[in-house]
């Protein structure tokens, strides 16, 4: 007999072929006014897909394929479920499509699993831009955590830290920018994407994703003088440098710049 607990576990499983065919098609515009019927993709601006490059896709029928089943075992519909079925096995998937597999989630930390918390550490250590000292209850105080997935992997992380005033202070007075100190209520920190991944336009997607939970409240964010692909995110999302860039502790070869949006 099934139990309880399995059957959450097959509602999990839905879950995440759900999040990938509500990319397959809400990650677009259809444009019905074109001659040739193309969609604009949001993620890559790519304006040349065709509908069929997306709704007659070996993806598309395999993740629909998926869910129903997932679905009527879960339900007790039906009693076979052989395996827990992954992601479509070595599909090699044009460019922009692989952006369809990818979703954020936004989490509070204690509604984290242990194994997200360690995904996050992990994935902070690995960037090497910050200093590890008390990273686990850091990560515990922050009010949310954001998590990019790429094909059921975490490749991509943010967060809006609530940083102790003291450590504020510091970097603002760093920044000849105390005056500004009371008129941001969070940090944005701890972005980064897995070396494998970077130049897809992820870090961009992470700030639109997390942002709205500042709820209008102000945020600042700190990055090295030479991380440019950073600064393009930070503008993108309103973003803009003030005060004077300042020696990095962690990195000492390196300089960093303070950015806030109100």
């Amino acid at each position: 007999m099934t139990t309880q607990k399995q059957r959450f576990s097959e509602f999990d499983a839905a879950f995440e072929y759900l999040q990938v065919l509500r990319n397959l098609v809400a990650h677009c515009i259809l444009i019905d006014d074109t001659e040739d019927g193309t969609l604009f993709h949001l993620r890559s601006k790519d304006r040349t897909f065709k509908k069929s490059d997306i709704f007659e896709s070996e993806e598309f029928t395999n993740y629909c394929a998926m869910l129903a089943m997932v679905l009527r075992y879960a339900l007790g519909i039906s009693n076979i479920m052989d395996r827990r079925l992954p992601l479509p096995p070595k599909v090699k998937m044009p460019y922009a499509l692989q952006h369809y597999t990818m979703f954020v989630a936004i989490k509070s930390p204690s509604h984290c699993s242990p194994t997200e918390i360690d995904q996050f550490r992990n994935l902070v250590v690995k960037a090497g831009e910050v200093g590890t000292r008390g990273i686990n209850n850091r990560i515990q105080s922050a009010e949310v955590l954001a998590f990019l997935t790429v094909s059921n992997k975490v490749v991509g992380i943010a967060a809006l830290k609530n940083p102790n005033m003291n450590y504020k202070r510091g970097v603002f007075e760093k920044a000849h920018s105390v005056d500004s100190l009371s008129t941001y209520r969070f940090e944005l920190g701890w972005c980064h994407v897995s070396e494998k991944f970077q130049g897809n336009g992820y870090s961009k997607v992470l700030l639109k994703e997390l942002l709205p939970s500042a709820r209008d409240q102000g945020v600042y964010a700190t990055s090295t003088m030479d991380n440019q692909r950073m600064h393009r995110a930070l503008e993108s999302e309103g973003f803009v440098r003030i005060g004077d860039s300042w020696p990095s502790t962690n990195q000492p070869k390196k300089s960093l710049l303070l950015f806030v949006r109100d």
